[in-house]
């Protein structure tokens, strides 16, 4: 990743360059004409310097993790400007990676942040750390961090819409690896669903890398949500009205 700031500062020594430049071609003929036609060509425009705004270059791979991109010196300001890249959650100091899609910032992991009502598949702690929790729907409504929201039940529809609706959105944004018998997606716009399974009102879990579910923020009465499911041998994503005492995986958008 090719990243270039401009503040007040680097636009200061600029100008003493410039200044010498002159100073050299006017006392000195050394041929400063040409260097200074060349700087004033390079040189960013001076509003940039009075606001101190950031110009990304970005490549096609996002930077890898949040001290990748703290260590050049680049904080959540620079960060969050990016179509791709790392988001700290500062609750508990996990990293997950968004990818933007249609004008929208998604997060391209399912989200691992504990509260009431959420499990780990089979209440196993690993399978939190790569799928994420699996939250009822009261406690999917709290789950993301500041900034970020569960997407309600139209932008999911546009998000899939997108992508090209029904089995061929499902194959574009599936993860290239981990589902039941290597029926994977290509991934094409990196939002990587992994098929993460679900938890029953009763306790069972069920469908671990054969499908992937998540709530909406949208009701659909006192007791139930919509949400989005992502099948395996269909490779569908449909839509269902579900109780909210399911245990569902959570992806968070940007507010």
């Amino acid at each position: 990743m090719k990243i270039s700031i401009y503040n007040g500062r680097s636009v200061s020594r600029k100008n003493i360059f410039l200044t010498m430049l002159i100073l050299c071609a006017v006392l000195a003929g050394c041929g400063g004409s040409a260097a200074v036609s060349k700087l004033n060509a390079e040189s960013p425009p001076q509003n940039e310097a009075a606001v101190s705004s950031a110009e990304i270059m970005e490549s096609d791979e996002p930077a890898e993790s949040m001290e990748d991109l703290e260590a050049l010196g680049y904080g959540e300001r620079v960060i969050a400007s990016l179509p791709s890249g790392i988001l700290a959650d500062s609750r508990d100091g996990k990293e997950y990676r968004y990818v933007k899609i249609d004008n929208k910032k998604w997060m391209a992991e399912n989200i691992n942040f504990e509260t009431g009502e959420s499990w780990c598949y089979g209440d196993d702690e690993s399978n939190c750390g790569e799928y994420g929790r699996l939250y009822s729907w009261d406690a999917a409504m709290k789950a993301c961090p500041a900034g970020w929201r569960l997407p309600g039940r139209e932008e999911w529809a546009n998000l899939f819409s997108y992508a090209g609706d029904h089995g061929e959105a499902s194959r574009k944004l599936k993860s290239q690896t981990g589902w039941r018998d290597d029926i994977n997606g290509t991934d094409e716009f990196g939002f990587s669903i992994m098929p993460s399974g679900l938890r029953l009102p009763d306790g069972i879990f069920r469908d671990m890398r054969g499908g992937a579910y998540w709530w909406s923020a949208t009701e659909e009465g006192s007791g139930s949500a919509w949400s989005r499911h992502a099948g395996w041998v269909f490779g569908m994503i449909d839509e269902y009205s579900d109780n909210k005492e399911h245990g569902f995986s959570v992806r968070c958008i940007q507010e």
